[in-house]
């Protein structure tokens, strides 16, 4: 029986060393600190997790230390998205039999002008592998989306659109439990509209607050929902974008959190700069999230 999805579900880095090569005993290590930390599931190799930047075999690789670490503590995502449809199959099939209870497929490329050959990707993906499926959208429709939404085993949507108009009727026709939101900006107002929960880079640098946030709006405790949102939660996404910085942030503050080795992101994606990581981590000790 599969493995019900809600709650925070942190797309985690994916630890490198100083030579950019994949840090086992980090990803070990950050792993166990999510889960120790209240997050109800976790998301390997998703954008935050450099997916693009590794081999099949290195995937795969990530994707079995994950698993075998959570030893089905939580469920566990796989991001198995691929420029190929073929590929994608693959890598769906790989991830399945390595023991993932869902699998996440951004929208490929060209799916705001090519909504026939989107629909077509994840329709071979759903009939190769029998998984949950969840939809990372940007730019789809919602009458695209929707359309994928109707394959049997596509359970899920993580909404990154921006709009609150494309949000609202994506709700409307799939209902608040088969969305996350997916919007570091619209997080807070989405979810107050009862979502299955959020999946968004930041949360794992301070899981227990992204938690909290969760149950309060879900026990209807809004306003100190929204005093907690907008003084930490919002606070650390302002902090980690200092420089337009993403992943390279992230890794600099789960570093500072003594929860992985180093701050390395795979080249050719440039390292995050000394001055915008020096303001990331007094910002980080201000708050005493940096490691004693």
């Amino acid at each position: 029986m599969a493995k019900e999805i809600m709650g925070i579900i942190p797309p985690m880095v994916t630890p490198l060393t100083r030579e950019q090569e994949i840090d086992y005993k980090s990803i070990r290590s950050l792993t166990n600190w999510l889960i120790e930390h209240g997050v109800h599931g976790i998301l390997t190799l998703g954008g935050a997790g450099e997916i693009q930047m590794f081999t099949e075999s290195e995937r795969n690789n990530i994707a079995k230390t994950v698993i075998d670490e959570a030893n089905g503590r939580v469920p566990i995502l796989v991001g198995t998205s691929h420029y190929s449809t073929n590929a994608a199959i693959r890598m769906s099939k790989d991830a399945k039999d390595l023991g993932a209870d869902g699998l996440v497929l951004i929208e490929p490329w060209g799916a705001r002008e090519r909504p026939t050959d989107t629909y077509e990707y994840y329709r071979r993906v759903n009939d190769a592998v029998d998984c949950t499926l969840c939809l990372y959208t940007h730019f789809m429709s919602v009458d695209a989306i929707k359309k994928c939404a109707g394959l049997s085993n596509l359970k899920y949507v993580k909404e990154g659109n921006t709009s609150m108009h494309h949000f609202l009727q994506l709700v409307n026709e799939l209902g608040k439990n088969r969305v996350f939101a997916g919007s570091t900006q619209m997080m807070f107002r989405q979810m107050l509209h009862g979502l299955q929960g959020a999946v968004l880079g930041q949360t794992q640098i301070w899981p227990e607050t992204a938690v909290e946030l969760f149950n309060m709006i879900r026990a209807g405790d809004i306003e100190k929902a929204r005093k907690l949102y907008y003084e930490k939660h919002l606070a650390l996404v302002e902090a980690c974008s200092l420089g337009g910085w993403h992943t390279q942030a992230i890794k600099a503050a789960l570093k500072a959190r003594g929860v992985i080795e180093n701050d390395i992101v795979r080249g050719p994606t440039q390292q995050m700069d000394e001055v915008s990581k020096k303001e990331l981590l007094l910002w980080l000790e201000s708050k005493g999230l940096t490691k004693k």
